[in-house]
Order: C-alpha cells, then structure tokens, then sequence
C-alpha cells in the first residue's frame, strides 16, 4: 500500500470516521411515527440527519486522505506531527465514545431506538453502564460530536488547512458546530423527557432506579 495513505494523520482521520459512523448508526429499525414520545421535528428527523452527517464525515476524511496520498505522490511531503495533538485526542474521544456506545447498544438490545419511545413490552434496563447513569449513550453521542470537532479543525486536518478558506466550506463548517450544539443541548431535555416516560410507565420501580443510580448521563457529574 502507497506510503502516502499510512500516515499517522490518515490513520487518525479513518479511525475518527469510523467510530463516529458505529457511534451513530442505529442498532435498531427506526421507530415509527405513533410510537414516538414526542412527534417534534427533531425526533422525526434525527435518522437522516444523522445519516447526513456521517455522509459529510466521510466526505472530509476522504479529501483529507486524497489530499495527503497527493502530497506524497507529488513529493510534497506529510504533515508535521506537531499538528497531531489536537486529532490525537479527537479521535480518541471519539473511539472511547463508540465503544461506550457499543456497550449501551449490547446492553439494551431492542430497547434502544434513537427515537425516544417506551415499547409496549418495555423493561427498565439496570445492568451494565446503566448501573452507573440512567442515559449513558448520551456522553458517547456528545463525545462522538465533540471528538470529530476537534479533528476537522486540527492543524494538520485538510479541512482547517483548505476546505474553510472557501465559502462552501465555512458553511458546511458552521452547519457541522450548529449541529453539534444541538446535540449538546438537546442531551438534557432528552434525558429528562425519557425519565419521565419511564417514571410514568414503571412507576415505583423507576423511583428506586433513580434513588440507587441519581446521575443521568456521567456518573458523579450530571
């Protein structure tokens, strides 16, 4: 295989895309309409959007890879390592996160929908993770949005490098941060709305998993 592609920037920027992919690919079929919590734009809408965005991960991690095979082949050179640090530690986060996400996935099984929903065989899931948190995906998903952050807007990524000294760029860059902080708030409210379907429909079950596990998404902090 060409030198150019076994880069170690290459290879974080791969990694990246591919955790932040496992990370939000649904474990499950979507979750139709009417059984929803809540038929809002967001919760109808975040299967595609999602998928859009691992779409448009893949695309950057492409022209970042393209761009470096490019500069190998033409003797340009790689990047310096010295702009790694920052994709480094995104790309562990995202890896760390997938991985969590895998985790909650597994302990879950159908249960999991991205979609928030309460089955009609529902069970309270208390093993695992969720003996920890009552939401713990919720810090992989943050984590995912917050690692790819960090890479896309390294030093040594193509995107920082070139693809924002264009206007396209700078509005895919501004959708990607707007995106992101609409994960970040909307972790919250989610958690609180499924608390809340979850107290309705176990009852006193639920307020015992609350009074044994108090922390909603990462244990000891929220």
């Amino acid at each position: 295989m060409d030198s150019g592609i076994l880069t170690v920037d290459n290879l974080l920027v791969l990694t990246t895309a591919v955790a932040f992919c496992v990370s939000l690919t649904p474990p499950n079929a979507p979750v139709p309409q009417e059984q929803m919590l809540q038929k809002t734009f967001f919760e109808r809408t975040i299967v595609l959007r999602v998928f859009l965005h691992k779409v448009l991960l893949c695309a950057l991690s492409s022209l970042h890879i393209a761009a470096s095979v490019s500069r190998h082949t033409g003797g340009g050179g790689g990047s310096s390592s010295r702009h790694d640090v920052a994709m480094i530690l995104g790309t562990l986060i995202c890896l760390l996160s997938a991985l969590l996400r895998l985790w909650c996935f597994a302990t879950l099984g159908r249960f999991f929908d991205f979609q928030a929903t309460v089955k009609a065989d529902h069970q309270l899931i208390t093993s695992g993770l969720y003996a920890y948190a009552r939401h713990p995906s919720y810090a992989g998903l943050a984590g995912s949005y917050l690692g790819t952050i960090l890479v896309l807007f390294s030093s040594g990524h193509w995107f920082r490098e070139h693809g924002l000294l264009a206007l396209a760029g700078k509005i895919v860059g501004g959708i990607w941060c707007a995106e992101s902080v609409v994960i970040f708030v909307g972790v919250p409210r989610r958690a609180n709305m499924e608390d809340a379907a979850l107290k309705q429909r176990f009852g006193k079950e639920w307020e015992e998993f609350a009074r044994r596990v108090p922390f909603k998404v990462v244990p000891g902090i929220y």
